[in-house]
Formats: C-alpha cells, structure tokens, sequence
C-alpha cells in the first residue's frame, strides 16, 4: 500500500489559499454526498453527508469497530432533537466547553428523533464540536457531518494511503496538522 502520489489527478485538491473561493463549491459537493478529506482541530479527517446511507457505507470501512458514528452537527437544534431529554438543557454549555476533539456520546432520543437509526447503534449518539472552520462550513448545511479520523493518523498529505486518496471525491488541504486522537467521552 503506497503514499499519495504527489502527482496524482485522481483527486482534486484544495489547498488554504482555495478556501475563500470554494467554499461555496464544498457544500455543494457534500451536499451531492462526496467525501472530503477536511482539515480539523485533531489532524485530518473524512467528511460526508451523514444522512446519505451512500455516503455512510463509504465511510464505515474505515471507522473504528464498536464506536458509535461520529457527526459535526449543522444546528444546536437539530442536536437538541437526538440527544435524550436529560442532556438537552446543557448541549449548549458542554458544546462550547468540551469543544475540540473530544467525542461527546449521548443517549439517544426516542424513536421520534431525526436520526437514522445507522447513526445512533445500541441508542447512543456520538457529536463532535471542532475548534476549526470545519465547524463553521457544518454550521452552513442542512445536515450534519459524518467525522471518520483519516486512516494511520495522517498528519501530512504524503501520508495519505494511495488506496484511501482513491476512494475520495476531493482534499482539503492546509498543510501538516498535528494528529490527536478523538476521546470518545460517554455522558
């Protein structure tokens, strides 16, 4: 399994000075269900529309056995819908003070919750509320985010495995990023 060649055209690659011009062109393509590889507070990571069940199938191969699906909510209010009652009043508070890497895990809401069920296995949910821009774009759509960390940990676009950069429709690169491990934190 070789690194992204630096000479790939397999995918297109954005870099920190594109931002301001394709942002608009980023939502369209998650929207669309494409997968990105996205910058983050923790390194890099694979994005997607999580309410495609496409985009959801794509990207489970390469998250972590038995952790609940991870999501950048687009809306504290949407947010508010799927987490249980109990939870609610302090999503606010526990979105701004545990933002970062750190994955927060909640008790579902009942079965009335705009959630498919993929996303919420054994009735927990799992959000995620980046220190980064990445938050800002989830803050612009009508659907959260699917977070997987990048495969190995990449902190470095030659990292990219070849085998994953194909399998992306598009990169969002800023340069290296330092890795840090999501924690997973059960409320």
């Amino acid at each position: 399994m070789g690194a992204f060649p630096a000479n790939s055209s397999a995918v297109i690659v954005f870099t920190r000075r594109d931002l301001a011009y394709v942002r608009p062109a980023l939502r369209e393509r998650l929207g669309r269900g494409e997968i990105g590889l996205f910058p983050t507070d923790g390194g890099y990571a694979l994005l997607g529309n999580a309410l495609l069940p496409r985009v959801r199938d794509r990207l489970a191969r390469w998250q972590r056995r038995g952790d609940p699906p991870v999501m950048v909510p687009h809306a504290l209010e949407w947010a508010r819908l799927v987490v249980a009652a109990e939870h609610r009043a302090g999503l606010d508070e526990l979105a701004s003070r545990r933002a970062g890497t750190e994955c927060l895990v909640f008790r579902r809401s009942g079965p009335e919750a705009p959630l498919p069920r993929a996303l919420a296995p054994a009735g927990r949910v799992a959000l995620r509320f980046p220190r980064h821009w990445v938050r800002d774009l989830a803050g612009e759509l009508t659907f959260p985010l699917l977070c997987v960390p990048a495969p190995g940990g990449m902190t470095r676009l030659e990292e990219l495995p070849a085998d994953v950069a194909r399998r992306l429709d598009f990169i969002v690169y800023e340069g290296p990023r330092p890795a840090v491990a999501p924690a997973l934190v059960r409320l």
